[in-house]
């Protein structure tokens, strides 16, 4: 339990730094570039956390699947509702942006 509270400090943490470039973007060109930098650094941090975890998981196979097993479901999961939360606009310029602001960065 402890570890997953670490993710989310992790994920709010690097949130808060892109919140600073997201406020001086001036084109969506910049706002994309700047949400999609915020994305890597939450997706760095969470490959990290999620690798202590497989790292103390080793010794116990049958854990270590039902882990692998439930973040699959999970990245199928958050998949899903990302292309959901973004389809307001499918196919136009912000729509990557707004995929990862809305669903894959959580902005504070």
């Amino acid at each position: 339990m402890r570890l997953f509270l670490s993710v989310g400090f992790l994920l709010s943490s690097s949130s808060a730094s892109a919140t600073d470039s997201r406020a001086s973007a001036n084109t969506q060109t910049e706002l994309s570039q700047c949400t999609a930098q915020a994305y890597q650094a939450a997706d760095n941090e969470l490959n990290a956390v999620y690798q202590t975890l497989v790292s103390r998981l080793e010794d116990n196979l049958v854990s270590l699947e039902k882990l692998r097993v439930a973040q699959r479901a999970w990245i199928g999961f958050r998949d899903a509702e990302c292309a959901f939360e973004s389809s307001a606009v499918e196919g136009g310029s912000a729509q990557a942006c707004s995929r990862a602001s809305k669903c894959l960065v959580r902005w504070p």
